[in-house]
């Protein structure tokens, strides 16, 4: 039975073992930030997401991710009015729109954890959006 205030929530093993996973890495540093448990860990990681959420959805609230492709991603842009499509081109992300690598589609797009992984991966930070 759950504490007042709290609840239960099921979650798949391989998930439960990686965040395991990372708490064992970095419990170190969040003694630092007061956070001395697993419990503590998961509630300030899914507090990072929401707020994450909140600040991308009050920034861009016509932006929205359509879909992944080979070489990008389609983000649907309500305030034009059409999908853009940012692609990677010689390791950078770039918009199709206006050929930037600093528009805000590009900056939406960085936000995105399944894009951010794989520029991650080529060993590319995301650039200052203006």
């Amino acid at each position: 039975m759950p504490k007042k205030n709290w609840s239960t929530v099921l979650v798949r093993m391989e998930y439960l073992d990686g965040l395991k996973e990372i708490y064992e890495k970095k419990k170190h540093p969040l003694l630092d930030a007061g956070i001395n448990t697993f419990t503590g860990f998961v509630n300030d990681l899914i507090w990072h997401v929401i707020e994450a959420d909140r600040v991308l959805s009050s920034r861009a609230p016509f932006l929205s991710e359509v879909g992944m492709t080979e070489d990008g991603v389609t983000i649907r842009d309500a305030r034009l009015d059409r999908i853009v499509e940012v692609k990677v081109r010689n390791g950078e992300l770039v918009c199709d729109l206006d050929n930037s690598s600093n528009c805000i589609h590009v900056g939406f797009a960085y936000a995105i954890p399944e894009v951010y992984k794989v520029l991650g991966l080529m060993g590319k930070k995301p650039p200052k959006v203006k």
